[in-house]
């Protein structure tokens, strides 16, 4: 298990319904030059309106823990881990 102040351990700062709005936010915080990656969006993609019969109940944005509050910040939601 990764240590807390891990600074390769990446969180989810936010969950998206639309794979559009996560595709947005990603690109927001690589602008910003924060490193970050779409967790689940090839299941979103590939199973459609089905997503949750494979277990996918979204797509995660992910950052590295060191950058969850700024990513949190600049996405307008509550940084937790």
């Amino acid at each position: 298990m990764a240590a807390m102040n891990d600074p390769d351990r990446v969180v989810t700062v936010k969950m998206f319904d639309s794979l559009t709005e996560a595709i947005a936010a990603r690109a927001m915080l690589e602008a910003a030059e924060i490193d970050c990656f779409l967790a689940d969006e090839h299941t979103y993609r590939i199973a459609g309106p089905f997503h949750a019969v494979f277990g996918v109940n979204g797509v995660r944005l992910q950052v590295r823990s060191e950058d969850l509050d700024r990513a949190a910040e600049m996405l307008g939601s509550p940084a937790s881990e």
